[in-house]
């Protein structure tokens, strides 16, 4: 995903949600984004079962009214990142 700065159209910031990368923090150290393996085998199936059908709805993201967080559905789940500061927010 690409979040672009409307005024001037330069790129501000860019996140990496493909498979490959959740497979990646699947497979890490990190508590905070493991799943348990039936689970993650699940959600991996339904998202390729998405990528496969031509007329699945494309995935969206939005702002919240001050526009300083962006909210958006990935593979581990909601994600809601600060943009300032480029990290997930609990």
């Amino acid at each position: 995903m690409r979040v672009f700065r409307f005024q001037t159209g330069k790129l501000r910031r860019t996140y990496d949600e493909s498979v490959a990368a959740a497979n990646e923090l699947q497979r890490g150290e990190s508590e905070l984004y493991n799943l348990e393996p039936i689970d993650f085998g699940r959600r991996m199936a339904g998202e390729k079962d998405l990528m496969a059908d031509p007329e699945a709805p494309q995935p969206n993201a939005i702002f919240d009214e001050s526009g300083n967080f962006i909210i958006y559905a990935t593979l581990l789940g909601i994600k809601v990142f600060l943009l300032n500061l480029a990290v997930p927010t609990a």
